[in-house]
């Protein structure tokens, strides 16, 4: 009788072995993460906070906290294409110009959403953890300073996703890196200007066509400034490098020649900006030098988008905010289960 039982056992693994039961594995949680994902991101737009939840994790996960009733899943989210409402600023300046950065970009709305500031002094001899963490670099340059020594420097901080502004004047001959890097020529001789004025972008995929509406709509600038292009002569009248008009975001009114510039953009990245605090400014400058460091600043992700997860996806979503100015984004909601 044992010997009968253990045979049959063994035929009864060796069966199930050989032979295994038909078993049909659905896909229903990964779909349940899909649509929840779907639907709270087009509740979230039809109740009209979309906008606020893309920027603020507190109000998101609440909002998450109350709609999900499954607590194993897990959330996470990301904007891309957006001014991030936190933006680091890695400065080669002095003292007085960092502070007078910070003071001018202190109380920054942008379609009712604040962008905050933060600054981090850096030399440009390498790049170190100030300028890897940074959204944007600001370099004020003073006494004609040669950046040629810098090239390998900037050209490694481009590879990344973070603009360079420069502020800068120049009573000498322009360098390697104004003339490669920034797109920046002598013009010449100089005219007679009387104001200068703010160009319009001829078309919504001009490099100056953020900065222009940020400048314009953002941040209610005019479209005549206080002269800060016309200088004495010992100060170089600057131009684009191929005297393209759509790089020129300001300019004086008449000029010989080509007009004198006061911003010029090398790409959507890349801006240069005349000095304007070694004479009278107000605060259409300071407005003006607050949309190029915004335009130009990283717009992508800061943090990995998928956090450790046994299943999960990210669903995308394009929204719109146009109260003070135009502004299209990415929205990327992801759901998973942790185990």
């Amino acid at each position: 009788m044992i010997e009968m039982i253990m045979v049959v056992i063994v035929l009864y693994i060796a069966f199930s072995i050989f032979f295994p039961g038909f078993s049909y594995k659905n896909k229903w949680s990964e779909a349940l993460l899909l649509l929840n994902a779907r639907d709270l991101i087009v509740t979230s737009d039809r109740i009209g906070k979309l906008y606020d939840y893309s920027f603020n994790q507190g109000a998101l996960q609440d909002f998450l906290i109350n709609s999900i009733s499954n607590e194993s899943i897990i959330s996470w989210s990301d904007t891309d294409g957006a001014i991030k409402s936190q933006i680091v600023m890695a400065c080669n300046c002095t003292n007085e110009q960092m502070v007078n950065l910070t003071r001018w970009m202190s109380e920054v709305n942008i379609n009712g959403r604040r962008i905050n500031a933060i600054q981090c002094f850096t030399n440009l001899d390498s790049i170190n953890p100030c300028m890897l963490s940074s959204d944007v670099l600001v370099i004020w340059v003073e006494n004609n300073k040669d950046l040629s020594i810098y090239n390998k420097t900037l050209r490694e901080y481009l590879k990344g996703d973070g603009g360079i502004v420069e502020v800068a004047d120049f009573s000498g001959k322009l360098d390697y890196v104004q003339n490669s890097t920034f797109g920046l020529k002598d013009g010449g001789a100089w005219g007679s200007p009387t104001y200068d004025i703010v160009r319009k972008p001829t078309t919504a995929d001009s490099t100056t066509y953020q900065a222009y509406k940020i400048y314009l709509n953002g941040l209610g600038g005019n479209n005549t400034i206080t002269e800060f292009c016309k200088y004495p002569q010992t100060i170089k009248k600057i131009v684009p490098l191929d005297e393209d008009r759509n790089r020129v975001l300001a300019q004086v009114d008449s000029d010989i020649g080509f007009p004198a510039s006061c911003v010029i953009f090398n790409s959507t990245r890349i801006a240069w900006m005349a000095d304007f605090t070694d004479t009278t400014f107000d605060a259409n400058h300071t407005k003006m030098l607050t949309s190029i460091i915004l335009a130009a600043s990283n717009k992508r992700p800061s943090t990995p988008s998928i956090p450790s997860v046994s299943i999960g996806y990210m669903t995308p979503y394009i929204n719109i905010k146009n109260a003070d100015m135009y502004e299209v984004y990415k929205f990327d909601l992801g759901l998973g289960y942790p185990y």
